[in-house]
């Protein structure tokens, strides 16, 4: 029987928890079908990083129930989970294996031609599938993201330098993480889909992908869905941001409370400003151009930055929620001012930080130092080293 991988490495932002979890909840109608959906649980990326990177991560009970173990842990043999990996892959029943991890579109050259000399022995074909978002709505969900997670703000982020010099996070490198792969795993191995939904099969991301890895039309329906992560709105995007700009990293003890009691008030599309927009399209111009060049589809065609920026509605509706949270009126936001806008939208996070509180101690994960996490990078480094090592020596 002929074996056949398809590889889902993202990219991030693009569908890909939708995706891992709606195989994972019907592994047994795929297994049926000839299908194995690795059972690492949802997302395989901590298993690929595990094995391929300097990163000793954390792995959850669905995965260490293969090194018999019932919870989640640090302390595992990496020589027992690439054989646990092993078995996974090598399921007889199954035609079709489908592993699926977001991280993997970062995954550097030597990582790619590692997991390309581990992978290749056990499939007749390997196919490498990603997802591509187009440039001006990465930027702004990127930017929503970092905000959430306290990792940047907003300013930041649109910094004109950094966006034209492609240091903003804001940028995405289609090229740099493409090429890697293809140059690895050949142009013939991958397959790349413009992540829209008007060029969806079906018009569904599910279907789509369903579609692409060869799964029976007679399942499509059943794994078909939702997305399962939804965006913040502008207001709550602004508050946040607020309350970073004006504190500091290991100084921000209410950042939490505030983002939780702020998760379900309305409110409008967030978008950066159409300035910012624009400065995102010319940093990614060429890498566009290369991904038309290379694949003959015209990745992005419709992206323009005046129809997809706008500015924070503060309608009537989110100032009411604003107002049950504070316990009375919210002021109307003066838009028309945007030096008396940001004031009032400061005042306003200042008034939410002192009803929500405080629920995290120093330490916690929005309020941390460096100095740890930078050991732990310098310890997982000597790890990696030492496990490549062992690898090249029994190969």
């Amino acid at each position: 029987m002929a074996r056949t991988l398809y590889l889902h490495i993202g990219m991030p932002k693009t569908g890909s928890t939708s995706i891992q979890e709606s195989f994972d909840a019907h592994r047994a109608e795929l297994s049926a079908a000839g299908i194995n959906y690795l059972d690492f649980g949802p997302s395989h990326s901590k298993v690929f990083l595990a094995l391929f990177s300097p990163k000793k991560m954390k792995l959850r009970a669905r995965v260490t129930k293969h090194l018999g173990a019932d919870t989640a842990m640090t302390d595992y043999s990496l020589d027992e989970l690439e054989q646990a990996f092993k078995t996974q892959l090598t399921l007889p029943h199954a035609g079709i294996t489908i592993a699926s991890g977001e991280m993997l579109f970062r995954f550097s050259k030597t990582q790619c031609r590692d997991l390309h000399r581990f992978l290749s022995p056990h499939f007749d074909t390997i196919r490498v599938v990603a997802y591509l978002r187009e440039p001006l709505s990465l930027a702004n969900s990127r930017a929503q993201q970092n905000v959430k997670g306290a990792r940047g703000t907003l300013g930041e982020m649109a910094d004109l330098a950094a966006i034209h010099a492609g240091r903003s996070p804001l940028v995405p490198h289609y090229r740099e993480h493409v090429e890697t792969w293809a140059s690895v795993f050949g142009w013939d191995a991958m397959i790349l889909r413009e992540f829209d939904r008007k060029q969806f099969v079906g018009g569904d991301l599910l279907v789509d992908f369903c579609h692409v890895v060869g799964v029976p039309d007679t399942l499509h329906a059943a794994l078909a869905g939702i997305w399962t992560k939804t965006a913040r709105n502008a207001e709550t995007i602004l508050i946040l941001d607020s309350y970073l700009r004006r504190s500091r990293e290991g100084h921000r003890p209410a950042f939490a409370p505030l983002r939780d009691r702020l998760e379900d008030v309305p409110g409008s599309h967030f978008s950066l400003p159409e300035p910012v927009l624009r400065a995102v399209m010319q940093a990614v111009e060429a890498d566009v151009a290369w991904l038309r060049a290379e694949t003959g589809h015209p990745f992005f065609a419709g992206a323009d930055p005046a129809k997809v920026a706008s500015a924070a509605a503060w309608s009537d509706e989110t100032r009411a929620a604003l107002a049950g949270i504070l316990g009375g009126p919210v002021t109307p936001i003066d838009r028309s001012d945007p030096v008396a806008a940001q004031a009032a939208i400061d005042r306003l996070t200042d008034q939410l930080a002192a009803v929500v509180g405080t629920s995290r101690k120093a330490g916690g994960k929005y309020d941390r130092g460096r100095l740890g996490p930078a050991l732990e990078r310098i310890a997982n480094l000597v790890r990696f080293a030492l496990r490549r090592l062992k690898r090249a020596v029994r190969h």
